[in-house]
């Protein structure tokens, strides 16, 4: 939380601003026919309701779990004190507001622009909005990238804006709402890759490229599993149970075979922290945690699909995953055909 440290001056609208700009790409409400396997608790969605998912997703996708969560942990034992105050319940003693400035790591102006006074609603908005800044930006920067016009041969149709078409046209139907929600999802992704792309070559870092993020896609595995595979050939081992065989104090009991494969198929999602241990020990660790982060909006994406795909049954995890597989590569050709328009003067790397 050290970076929210500010300018007294900056931060008396900063707050309201983020929040502001943030609430311009509202999420639209979305039907579940049936719960949410791996994310049930993460989007707030109940089956049978209209609900927009709960923008705190965001968080939960990139960091492991929810703002609270990741509030409580920075908060430490003063969490309940920054409560109280976040929520304009309680004011700090002095001695209390010295902890929660020496705990929280900022100064006196950015811990009071973060009160808010509101009984409900997320504990920190600010926190918030700033996951839905960022995945706004990474959405803005796929849908500026595939700008233009590409008319059909035979139809005139636009086919860089097919998504009601392509959607509509496959035999597992997911309702407009959910394919619109789905499809928002996986183009801020690729918004995501392709913008690390042409950092990584500016900056000389390796990057993750958009063939990666589709391979993370292919049904033979969950795309947990698939990320596992990246992580153990970067490795050198030949077993998933190597994986968790260390950690930063050493060796320790791997786990057991059971979970590695509950993880590997889908059948649980495998969390942040043991993910990050994994990858600790090699040396592309950042590149190797953005693929982590594809790996798991992508799984978000095939939960989705199980869950609000028409049917008394939802469709297997493979044949949904086959789905999102397909609209990966559609949308990936929506970016090369944009280039082709543009004649590779497209503002973002062209892959490859």
């Amino acid at each position: 939380m050290e970076k929210l440290n500010s300018t007294p001056d900056k931060l008396a609208t900063w707050p309201e601003a983020l929040e502001a700009a943030a609430a311009k790409a509202p999420f639209e409400p979305i039907i579940l026919q049936r719960p949410l396997l791996l994310f049930q608790g993460a989007t707030g969605l109940h089956p049978g309701e209209a609900m927009a998912p709960d923008p705190d997703f965001l968080v939960h996708l990139l960091e492991g779990s929810g703002h609270q969560e990741q509030v409580r942990k920075a908060a430490g034992k003063q969490f309940k004190n920054l409560k109280n105050f976040l929520r304009g319940s309680h004011m700090p003693t002095p001695t209390t507001w010295r902890l929660l400035l020496r705990v929280l790591k900022i100064d006196d102006a950015t811990l009071s622009a973060l009160a808010h006074g509101r009984e409900d609603g997320p504990l920190l908005p600010v926190y918030v909005a700033m996951f839905q800044t960022l995945e706004i930006t990474f959405l803005s920067n796929f849908r500026s990238t595939v700008h233009g016009k590409v008319h059909c041969p035979n139809c005139s149709a636009d086919m860089l804006d097919d998504s009601t078409a392509w959607w509509r046209d496959k035999n597992l139907h997911v309702p407009p709402a959910a394919a619109k929600f789905v499809d928002r999802l996986l183009a801020a992704m690729l918004g995501a890759v392709l913008l690390n792309e042409v950092l990584g070559r500016w900056l000389g870092w390796t990057s993750l490229a958009v063939n990666d993020a589709v391979e993370l896609a292919f049904p033979r595995v969950h795309p947990i599993g698939n990320w596992m595979a990246m992580v153990r050939t970067h490795r050198k081992l030949q077993h998933d149970w190597q994986l968790t065989a260390m950690d930063e104090f050493g060796a320790k009991e791997p786990e057991r075979e059971g979970r590695l494969r509950k993880w590997r198929y889908g059948q649980g999602l495998l969390p942040m922290d043991k993910a990050l241990a994994m990858i600790a020990p090699v040396s592309e660790a950042p590149r190797l945690k953005h693929a982590l982060l594809v790996a798991r909006t992508l799984s978000l994406a095939i939960d989705l699909v199980q869950a609000t795909a028409d049917g008394v049954r939802p469709p297997s995890r493979t044949a949904a995953q086959g789905l999102i597989l397909a609209r990966i590569r559609q949308l990936h050709l929506h970016v090369r055909m944009a280039d082709v328009v543009t004649g590779g003067k497209a503002p973002v790397a062209r892959s490859q």
